[in-house]
């Protein structure tokens, strides 16, 4: 998705709306913020204007941002790289071997909060599919992972991997006892 912003307006209403649906729906996206050459740089460094749009639209933080002309073809050229950059990071998979060796480090650099006065396992991980990257973790308590440790192990596996421009889905899963 390429979710094209007025950079003279900043981030609306709708295009919050529009962004949050985007997010759901497990698209990627490229955030679009034209008419640059309007904005008095003076006012607003790149990363500053960056930043706010970030700060509007929380959950596409991993989107990246071009700031465009349409008017003067300032960085036009580069929307279809960065489209498909997106693209491809999209298809990524990652070995489950791989990605167990970093949960492992994780976890020991900050283990998951007590649930019911009873530590939170996290077993292994592994990608089971692409567009979006979902991850299936398996756990002693699915349900007592806080969604402030998803955020964290999200995090984690967007420095380590990439990802850019794409949501990351996790999925906790109890595992099953041998019998």
């Amino acid at each position: 998705v390429l979710l094209v912003l007025d950079s003279t307006e900043g981030v609306t209403d709708q295009d919050a709306r529009i962004g949050g649906l985007v997010h759901e729906r497990g698209k990627g996206c490229v955030l679009i913020a034209n008419k640059w050459d309007l904005v008095k740089k003076e006012s607003y460094a790149p990363q500053t204007f960056k930043k706010r749009i970030y700060d509007d639209l929380k959950e596409l933080s991993y989107a990246p941002v071009l700031l465009v002309s349409a008017l003067t073809g300032q960085h036009v050229p580069k929307i279809l790289d960065r489209v498909d950059r997106v693209v491809e990071e999209g298809k990524r998979r990652i070995p489950t071997s791989q990605i167990n060796r970093y949960l492992e480090g994780w976890v020991e650099g900050a283990p998951p909060p007590l649930y019911k006065n009873r530590s939170v396992r996290l077993n292994y991980m592994t990608q089971v599919s692409v567009a979006p990257p979902t991850f299936l973790i398996y756990t002693n308590f699915p349900e007592g992972v806080p969604s402030s440790y998803e955020r964290y192990l999200t995090n984690r596996i967007r420095e380590t991997f990439g990802f850019e421009g794409v949501p990351i889905r996790l999925v906790f899963r109890r595992k099953r006892r041998k019998d």
